[in-house]
């Protein structure tokens, strides 16, 4: 059964001559007619194809010198390419055609892989060697201004101060880990929230401290908090981000820029959001911090269950802890490690619990 007819160009191989031809699809081949002459091209005896574009083709048939055939139709390249099954000659020819017409998609999909790939995983990894290799004088410039701008905004009012807190807090903390290079300020608010800052600068609420019981809970807040500054965590954050502010102001060597960009967010920092990873190393910090000093690491899992405790009520999970992982997961996973852990040593801690009576009434 013949099918559908398409126009072409003859050429015989022993002359230039050009001769319109009408071609028809045939079981084995391709049936060439002009007005004088018919001829049969089988399959596989085309000998080779010459792609001109994704709308004409020319064929090649027979002994040298080579018949040729000339054909302007992107139908007759599709029909021609579907008919290469058990001819190789067609193979090559079929990849240069039929998928000629997706390149331009594959391409797009290779560019936008890369472009998420880049923007998931590359940048962030480039922000916190960027963190990591930051000037240790410049961090705490920007901590310290970051501190003053959430503190003393320009748009509302001061936060108030509680100095009196603020002092027995770092004397508490200084007890606890003497080689810490931090700064603590109790503001007073009953937000139940608390936040460190690049340069070991950290903000605790007195709506968290007044909700404790007792100082294990106080010393698992701020060990978790000094982990984020130990490990760089905040700066890491502020970098990701604001990755793309950072990327522009690095290119033209405009250090000035990121701090400006940076100190513009400053009100942001308080909600921070941590990864898995960073928040598992806080809370990891938090314990060692604990059983290192005798303090029952049972004061964390206290601290969060409360805190989960009181999103039943008016009370929010405190910004601090709306972070990536699940707190029920954090909780079920610091269980586990303490359960894994000997218990004996547990010691009461007479100067502890008097700044802690100071600090908390």
């Amino acid at each position: 059964m013949s099918e559908t007819l398409f126009e072409g160009n003859y050429y015989s191989g022993t002359t230039a001559k050009k001769t319109k031809v009408s071609i028809t699809f045939e079981l084995t081949g391709l049936k060439i007619e002009s007005e004088d002459n018919s001829l049969f091209w089988e399959f596989d005896k085309i000998r080779n194809t010459e792609l001109l574009s994704s709308e004409s083709v020319i064929l090649y048939y027979g002994d040298f010198p080579p018949q040729s055939l000339e054909v302007h139709s992107p139908e007759f390249i599709k029909r021609i390419a579907v008919k290469k099954e058990g001819h190789n000659i067609f193979e090559k020819f079929y990849r240069a055609t039929v998928l000629q017409k997706n390149t331009v998609f594959y391409i797009l999909g290779i560019i936008i892989s890369t472009l998420l790939i880049g923007y998931f995983f590359i940048i962030p990894l480039i922000m916190d060697i960027a963190a990591d290799r930051f000037p240790e004088d410049w961090e705490k410039s920007m901590g310290y201004s970051l501190r003053q701008s959430f503190l003393f905004p320009k748009d509302h009012e001061a936060v108030e101060i509680d100095s009196v807190r603020s002092i027995c807090i770092n004397n508490f903390f200084k007890e606890i880990n003497p080689d810490a290079n931090v700064d603590i300020v109790v503001v007073n608010s009953p937000v139940k929230n608390a936040f460190a800052l690049p340069g070991g600068y950290i903000v605790v609420y007195s709506g968290i401290v007044q909700s404790m019981e007792g100082y294990d809970e106080l010393a698992a807040l701020l060990g978790h908090e000094y982990g984020h500054c130990y490990y760089n965590h905040s700066l890491k954050s502020i970098f990701r981000n604001l990755s793309n502010y950072i990327l522009v102001s690095a290119v033209f060597g405009d250090v000035s820029g990121i701090s400006a960009v940076i100190l513009e967010n400053a009100q942001s920092v308080k909600q921070l959001s941590y990864s898995r990873e960073l928040e598992t190393q806080a809370d990891d910090f938090g314990l060692n911090i604990a059983k290192k000093n005798n303090i029952s690491q049972e004061g964390m899992v206290k601290l969060f269950t409360r805190l989960r405790g009181d999103t039943t009520s008016s009370i929010d999970i405190p910004e601090f802890l709306q972070t990536h992982p699940k707190l029920e997961n954090r909780i079920e996973r610091i269980k586990e490690k303490i359960s894994k852990e000997n218990a004996d040593y547990y010691k009461e801690q007479p100067k502890l619990d008097s700044l802690w009576f100071r600090i908390r009434y």
